[in-house]
């Protein structure tokens, strides 16, 4: 039957049709990564454009200014805290300012020592930062039996010639104030006077 079948196909020219093939599938390339060269040891980029434009902020010195000018006579107030019903007390001071050190002598009536003096002295040792925050101690040189220290911090107004902050030591703490060429040193001489003149 096949070679009957076979015959008849060649003498009519006729072939059977081949299967038809699945058309191909096209598989997109994946880009490969490729990774960054290895920068040798010792070499250094040039910077970007961008980088490079960028400006660039100095650290200014301490406060960009010359303090000196403000050395010399200060007078100030210095206050307990609220509740301790002690009284204000007015101070002199002779200070020296120069770059971030500040020193510098203090007197004031005494209040608080024993009847040996009127008035109690301090040496004055400190440092101003780029703020103009102002912290120094206070150490008492024993006159009146007083030899402790305190810590003052204060913030420097340049345009008032003025430092504001507190101040504390073992058992007792405050706020003060001290001014440049003020009008507080009347009234702490006559202060002193009356200390002197009760003692």
């Amino acid at each position: 039957m096949r070679r009957v079948v076979a015959i008849v196909l060649a003498l009519s020219g006729c072939r059977p049709a081949a299967p038809s093939a699945a058309p191909a599938q096209t598989v997109p390339a994946v880009p490969r990564r490729v990774p960054a060269p290895a920068v040798p040891a010792g070499v250094q980029l040039e910077p970007s454009p961008q980088q490079a434009a960028a400006p660039v902020v100095a650290t200014p010195p301490v406060a960009g200014l010359d303090l000196a000018p403000l050395s010399g006579s200060w007078s100030g107030t210095y206050l307990y805290d609220a509740g301790s019903g002690r009284p204000p007390v007015v101070f002199f001071a002779e200070l020296v300012l120069g770059g971030e050190q500040l020193r510098g002598t203090m007197v004031e009536p005494n209040t608080f020592g024993d009847d040996t003096s009127g008035e109690l002295h301090a040496a004055l040792q400190g440092t101003i930062d780029r703020e103009l925050t102002v912290t120094f101690t206070k150490r008492y040189d024993g006159r009146g039996g007083v030899a402790h220290e305190v810590v003052y911090i204060g913030k420097l107004d340049l345009a008032a010639r003025r430092i504001e902050g507190t101040w504390s030591t073992e058992g007792a703490s405050g706020r003060f104030v001290l001014a440049r060429d003020s009008a507080l040193p009347q009234l702490a001489r006559r202060t002193l006077s009356r200390a002197r003149a009760t003692r």
